[in-house]
């Protein structure tokens, strides 16, 4: 199953009036019970009557205390004309049909916001996560997904599968964006799209394997970024159980720093 992963960094050293921060840190304590504030209400049937949390837990990922829950959001099908009768005639009415969806939240004690959706249905939600994160009086910063990280990842040796140019301006070629593949296997010969096109474009996709583990499975993840929406991918399905996996999350971000 395919994850959608966004990174934030919450503003908080640059906002010394803000009570949920302490020696750099993030009191996750006092976040939470804020948090606690917020829980979703939920109906008779089980289903969300309307936006909040759910699901708080501290964790630790890796060697990173985070608090994990659940974020429920609303998002709209659209405005419908509802036959109906009133006073025994029949009339129409104009309505509103919504929907709550949930995402996976992180927030972490070194003020990192993660957010992390099952598909892209639900990741129509986004901006709806980060305005309730906001509510709290949080300021972030995204995590940007840009032609230096990319180019990076690259000349740091990574094993890489595809990639896309963007915004090519070359004179003679009137080619604007080009997606490629190649095997990574092969250390021989170069990928001539990279080279005809490397000084003539930006990057802004690429699908690579990030080594994980020496001693246990998985030794290596795949991931695959775009500079669209500053997204990343990740296959939950190649990790034996979910700890792993959040674990993986935190270390992924923290490589992808180091690499910008």
């Amino acid at each position: 199953m395919a994850n959608y992963l966004y990174a934030f960094n919450l503003n908080t050293a640059e906002q010394p009036d803000l009570f949920y921060s302490e020696d750099g840190k993030l009191k996750l304590d006092t976040v939470y019970e804020e948090l606690e504030k917020r829980l979703a209400p939920v109906d008779e049937e089980g289903f969300f009557d309307g936006e909040g949390f759910g699901k708080l837990e501290m964790v630790r990922l890796g060697d990173t205390e985070a608090i994990s829950a659940f974020c429920v959001t609303s998002s709209s099908l659209g405005y419908y004309n509802e036959a109906k009768i009133r006073d025994n005639h029949f009339t129409t009415e104009k309505r509103q049909h919504k929907y709550y969806t949930k995402s996976t939240i992180f927030l972490t004690d070194n003020s990192e916001f993660i957010v992390m959706f099952d598909n892209s249905m639900e990741e129509r939600a986004k901006s709806g996560v980060k305005k309730q994160i906001e509510l709290l009086g949080f300021e972030m910063q995204t995590f940007y997904i840009e032609d230096p990280l990319i180019r990076n990842i690259q000349t740091q040796g990574f094993p890489w599968h595809a990639a896309t140019f963007n915004k090519i301006v070359k004179h003679g070629d009137s080619t604007k964006r080009v997606s490629f593949a190649i095997d990574p296997a092969n250390n021989e010969d170069p990928s001539l799209v990279q080279q005809q096109y490397s000084d003539h474009g930006e990057m802004s996709h690429i699908k690579f394997d990030l080594p994980f583990n020496p001693e246990e499975a998985p030794h290596s993840v795949t991931v695959t970024l775009y500079s669209d929406k500053n997204r990343i991918i990740i296959n939950e399905d190649e990790f034996p159980n979910t700890q792993k996996f959040y674990d993986f999350v935190v270390y992924l971000l923290n490589k992808l720093r180091e690499l910008q």
